[in-house]
């Protein structure tokens, strides 16, 4: 179980392990997450705080030949 945090949006409070999260904000809603970062400016902090979220999660090579390239273009 992870720390209790309070959902943006509706006020409810949830277990972190079960939301996703951009910055300080947490999300239940997964539709309303993805939404939130489509429409939003991103920084690498709000990338690594994604990234940290899930640290066994693994990229196929397609995604790393994609976050490859972004970050060439980016920097």
């Amino acid at each position: 179980m992870g720390r209790m945090v309070k959902i943006t949006g509706t006020n409810e409070i949830g277990d972190s392990n079960q939301l996703y999260k951009i910055g300080t904000k947490w999300f239940k809603n997964k539709e309303h997450y993805i939404n939130t970062l489509k429409s939003s400016n991103i920084s690498y902090q709000t990338v690594l705080d994604l990234l940290e979220s899930d640290k066994n999660c693994l990229f196929s090579d397609n995604v790393k030949t994609k976050i490859i390239k972004l970050l060439e273009n980016e920097l």
